[in-house]
């Protein structure tokens, strides 16, 4: 915040806080205009919900009062209670259109409906009512009631005590009904209406009376039926209003509940959008604050410590203190300005002493490039020099390896010859004694074809033989075939021969003692074409059996043939392999020949392989000596080479400083991993490191040295590398004693 002030002037720094107040007062009204609004409007949801809750607790009312003005009516069956039962419902209507205005709910609709109905079936308990009359002198009652009176008065004049009986049970069954209101009660009517017609007759009652009763009951009778059916429809309409009533309950209550929760929710919201406008107010005016407070303090100290720390700067370049930090330049208000101001009078001051410490440094520049072009003279010599003979004697221990290993070559060369030698001699054995064996197993081979080929022939005429055979029981099969269609024509002659035997003894019953001769000869005839008929079904029976067993025969031939050739098919392939195992026998006999050749011919050329090996070998024994005298000749020359080099001047010479020989142990840090090693020699400015393992150094590399007896690590930089020798050059000198 501090870098974003300072490029403000401090005009606007100040102009910031009285905006951000201002922006604080304005969140302020703002939350609360939108608070009183929310309020305001759940205020108005909450009346809404209350209004509606007081207009279904009055249309309950209504309703309750409508059911108490039927009940009055229903009691005491005048128009006055109609009336006000009217009124009742005219107000329930009421309420009801003034709550279609504060709900659209369906239960608006349904009370509605029910209340259509409540009041349509009222009007039919009214009219059935009226029907029956409000009192027992008008209405169905008050006929029933002078009907019966005319009836009983001309009863009474004319003492008939068993009708007088009947009329009283039929008074009796009306007030039963009108009372318990069973239709039972109109079946028992009809009984003593009827018992009171057959009686009436037999009376004493002139005629003419009697004529008058029957036509006064007949009245009564149907005055009792319209009263009945009237009053049965008026419980009925009664049972329909309770039951339309009590339908209206649920969506009453429901819509009760409805409201209550409703401003319930309506009266949580308004409190929680007071309690969120004074939460927001106060969060508002504690962050407002807070970032005035921060805002104040950002800029009183964005003003009052630069111009202290300015203060110091001045008096620090009063002092001579010409590179002291001048604060504040990056700012863009008043107090950069002044800071810029002052970084110009330090500028001028810092050039008149830069001036005079230019002409210095120009004189121990000129120094320091003439030292530092003879060092890299000298180490570019060194270690080019050093390169060059590294690589010599790098390339001469690779001439002396690689003879040793042409020696060893030719040692195990001439051992594996005379292995081969010996090996190639039991070859050639080996190959003798398989030629041998070749020919003795294509004599036998030979001999096996040919008893194959005999056996083959043998099978050949064997299936032929078969084969004729099946084809001779086949035409024995045919013959056996006729023989049973011949028997089976003798067979239909003795049945004819029977049935001629037959008419004849008819014929001869017939003529009597002239046809006796007849009938005998016809008898006879008759028992020969039995005897026929008998060894016809025999003959029938041995054909079959010769027939079944003539069908197993041919299938058995079959079979036999369909073996033989199997067997002759077998004999075939044996033959080829036969064939094709002698021609294979054959080549083996001539490989092993080509083999025995071949092995006179590897026994001859191992012999003189064996030869140059040993020659070989000794020829690799000189070149190994020569290379390694080759290799020490080389050191001494890059010993001599550095030596002369280093002294050459004194300024290139690393070993000017007093060299002392002493052996310690010492840890070389190379990126991060360790190595060990003895210090041989050491001077102030220089060491030479015996490593105990390979460290993978190269010259110019830099490290850590910790030496024993030495405080700290050294920092040291590789100047050259001998085998497990590491060079190292001290970047700073060495102030403790190593002697």
């Amino acid at each position: 915040m501090s870098r974003l002030l300072s490029r403000l002037s401090l005009k606007s720094q100040i102009s910031a806080i009285v905006i951000l107040a201002a922006m604080v007062f304005i969140v302020v009204g703002g939350v609360l205009v939108l608070s009183g609004t929310r309020q305001q409007r759940f205020d108005q949801d909450q009346q809404r919900f209350v209004e509606l809750e007081r207009v279904t607790a009055a249309l309950a009312f209504d309703l309750l009062d409508a059911r108490r003005r039927e009940k009055d009516f229903l009691a005491r069956r005048n128009d006055t209670e109609r009336q006000k039962h009217a009124a009742s419902l005219a107000d329930a209507r009421a309420q009801l259109a003034h709550l279609s205005g504060l709900h659209d709910g369906p239960e608006i609709a349904r009370i509605g409906q029910a209340l259509d109905t409540y009041g349509q079936t009222f009007d039919q308990v009214v009219t059935a009512q009226h029907l029956i009359g409000y009192s027992e002198k008008d209405g169905a009652l008050g006929n029933l009631r002078n009907s019966v009176h005319a009836v009983e008065q001309l009863l009474k004049d004319h003492d008939e005590p068993r009708l007088s009986v009947l009329m009283l049970m039929m008074r009796r069954h009306e007030k039963d009904f009108l009372a318990r209101r069973d239709r039972k009660y109109m079946d028992d009517m009809s009984k003593r209406a009827a018992e009171f017609a057959n009686l009436l007759p037999r009376s004493g009652i002139p005629p003419a009376i009697q004529d008058d009763i029957s036509a006064k009951m007949r009245v009564y009778h149907q005055d009792f039926e319209a009263m009945v059916q009237a009053t049965l429809a008026l419980t009925a309409h009664t049972e329909t209003l309770s039951t339309v009533y009590s339908g209206m309950e649920p969506d009453i209550d429901s819509l009760r509940q409805f409201s209550n929760q409703k401003a319930a929710q309506a009266q949580a919201a308004r409190n929680a959008a007071a309690q969120f406008a004074q939460l927001a107010v106060l969060v508002a005016i504690v962050i407002g604050g807070g970032l005035i407070a921060v805002l104040g303090s950002a800029i009183a100290r964005g003003i009052y410590l630069p111009l202290k720390a300015m203060t110091k700067a001045m008096g620090e370049l009063a002092e001579g203190k010409l590179n002291s930090t001048i604060p504040s330049l990056e700012r863009h208000d008043e107090v950069g300005e002044m800071a810029r101001a002052l970084q110009v009078f330090q500028n001028n001051a810092q050039a008149a002493e830069t001036l005079q410490r230019q002409q210095e440094d120009m004189r121990r520049q000129a120094e320091q490039t003439k030292l530092a072009a003879l060092t890299t003279m000298a180490e570019t010599v060194e270690r080019e020099s050093r390169l060059a003979v590294d690589r010599v004697a790098e390339r001469t221990r690779s001439m002396a390896h690689n003879a040793q290993a042409m020696a060893q070559s030719a040692e195990i060369v001439g051992g594996d010859a005379q292995g081969v030698a010996s090996a190639a001699d039991q070859a050639l054995a080996n190959a003798q004694t398989v030629a041998a064996a070749s020919e003795q197993l294509s004599a036998s081979i030979a001999e096996i074809a040919h008893q194959v080929t005999t056996a083959t022939s043998v099978t050949h005429d064997a299936v032929q033989s078969a084969r004729t055979a099946q084809t001779t029981i086949t035409h024995l099969s045919d013959a056996v075939g006729r023989i049973d269609e011949i028997t089976v024509l003798i067979s239909e002659i003795a049945g004819q021969t029977n049935l001629l035997a037959l008419n004849a003894t008819i014929e001869a019953a017939r003529a009597g003692e002239a046809g006796k001769g007849f009938a005998v000869v016809a008898n006879e005839v008759k028992n020969l074409a039995a005897q026929t008929s008998k060894a016809t079904a025999e003959i029938s029976t041995q054909v079959e059996a010769i027939q079944a067993t003539t069908r197993n025969a041919v299938n058995a031939v079959g079979q036999i043939a369909g073996a033989i050739d199997a067997v002759e098919s077998i004999a075939a392939a044996i033959a080829a392999a036969i064939e094709e195992q002698g021609a294979a026998t054959g080549e083996i006999s001539r490989n092993v020949s080509q083999t025995s050749d071949a092995a006179n011919e590897v026994s001859r050329r191992i012999a003189a392989v064996s030869n140059e090996a040993q020659t070989t070998r000794s020829q690799a024994s000189q070149v190994s000596i020569i290379s390694t005298e080759v290799a020490d000749a080389i050191q001494n020359l890059r010993d001599t080479l550095i030596r002369v080099v280093r002294t050459s001047t004194r300024e290139v010479d690393r070993r000017q400083d007093e060299r002392h020989s002493i052996d310690r142990g010492a840890i070389l840090s190379v990126n991060g991993r360790e190595h060990g090693g003895r210090v041989t020699d050491c001077s102030r400015n220089g060491a030479t490191l015996m490593l105990a393992d390979d460290a993978a150094l190269s010259p110019g590399q830099r490290c850590r040295l910790s030496m024993d007896g030495i405080a700290g690590a050294i920092e040291v930089e590789v100047v050259a590398l001998d085998q497990t020798l590491a060079h190292l050059h001290f970047l700073a000198p060495l102030m403790a004693d190593v002697a």
